[in-house]
């Protein structure tokens, strides 16, 4: 099945502070079926997790989920070392001179219907270390931001819903 493939990197004094990995297939290829990607999303490390009722009886591709969990970039079995396109881009911001923390927080959003799929990895430092209100505030935030990345998928967002502090990740 053919997939598109975005991912984008905010970089700020040459250190990234966030990755956005969107995978969904093409719109020329078939969607129905399987998502080959999606991921579940009650892994252990989970910070946070909700999987969202969808009616899996009358319709199996019907999925919907999000979690937050730490990364370690370093980790072998991180994404960062297992995903082929992250590591393309990693391996881009790296032949730039762009630093990668070694510890993130992950937003993973998955989203199935009979239309289609839709995977989202959006990684951004872990500053609980630094800052111990940084979770709270990254779980408040993903609590609000998970419904955009719903409403994206239907087709139904409109632009005021992408009000300044929402659409961006909490300092």
């Amino acid at each position: 099945m053919a997939v598109q493939v975005e991912l984008l990197g905010r970089v700020e004094a040459q250190r990234a502070t966030g990755l956005l990995l969107v995978i969904a297939p093409s719109p020329l290829g078939n969607a129905a079926g399987e998502a080959a990607r999606l991921a579940p999303c009650d892994v252990q490390n989970a910070i946070a997790h909700q999987t969202v009722s969808a009616d899996q009886a009358r319709d199996p591709l019907s999925h919907e989920c999000w979690s937050l969990i730490p990364i370690d970039m370093e980790a072998s079995g991180s994404p960062a070392k297992t995903d082929p396109a992250l590591l393309r881009g990693l391996g881009r911001l790296r032949d730039m001179g762009v630093a990668v923390p070694g510890h993130m927080v992950a937003l993973s959003y998955q989203r199935s219907d009979p239309t289609g799929w839709l995977s989202v990895l959006l990684l951004v430092p872990d500053r609980s270390a630094d800052q111990p209100a940084a979770s709270r505030k990254l779980l408040n935030w993903v609590r609000r931001f998970a419904p955009l990345l719903h409403k994206g998928f239907d087709d139904t967002l409109s632009a005021s819903e992408l009000a300044p502090g929402l659409a961006r990740d909490p300092e």
